[in-house]
C-alpha cells in the first residue's frame, strides 16, 4: 500500500526475513541528506553499547541507537513518542535510514492502525528531516 504525508510518498508493505513475517514501512528522503541512523528495540537484537542517546529516558530505555551522529539524532528526536507506541505494542522494532531511504519494520502482520499510523508518522518525519550539509545553500 502506499500513500503519501507531508509531500512525502511512503509505502506499507510485508516481507519475510528467515522465518520471520515483518511489516515494513518505508519513505526516501525529501530534499539533501536525511539521517543516518541504525535504531533496535532493546532485548530484540545483539546488545552493542550504544553510543548515542535521545535524552528521552523513556526512548532510550526502550531502544538501542547503534550507528549514528549527534547531529543526525536530532531528526530522531521529533519521532520518539511514535517509536515508543512501537516499542509498547510490537517486538523487534527497527528502524534504519541510510540517508536517502528511512525504513521501520517490525515482527508480524500489522492490523493495527494506531500502530500504523505511528510508524507512518516515524518514517516520514525522519525522511522530511535533514541536516543542510553547507549551511549557506
Amino acid at each position: 500500500m502506499t500513500g503519501s504525508k507531508n509531500d512525502l510518498t511512503y509505502a506499507i508493505d510485508l516481507h519475510r526475513v528467515d522465518a520471520d513475517a515483518r511489516t515494513r514501512v518505508s519513505a526516501a528522503g525529501a530534499r539533501g541528506r536525511a539521517p543516518i541512523l541504525s535504531v533496535l528495540q532493546r532485548g530484540m537484537f545483539s546488545s552493542k553499547t550504544e553510543a548515542l542517546r535521545t535524552g528521552d529516558i523513556t526512548f532510550d530505555s526502550a531502544y538501542l541507537i547503534t550507528t549514528g551522529s549527534a547531529d543526525d539524532v536530532e531528526g530522531l528526536r521529533l519521532v520518539t513518542q511514535s517509536l515508543l507506541v512501537l516499542a509498547n505494542r510490537c517486538s523487534g522494532v527497527w528502524l534504519h535510514a541510510d540517508g536517502l531511504k528511512v525504513t521501520l519494520s517490525w515482527l508480524g502482520f500489522e492490523r493495527d492502525p494506531l500502530v500504523l499510523d505511528a510508524a507512518r508518522d516515524a518514517v516520514v518525519t525522519v525522511a522530511g528531516w535533514h541536516r543542510p550539509d553547507s549551511p549557506y545553500r
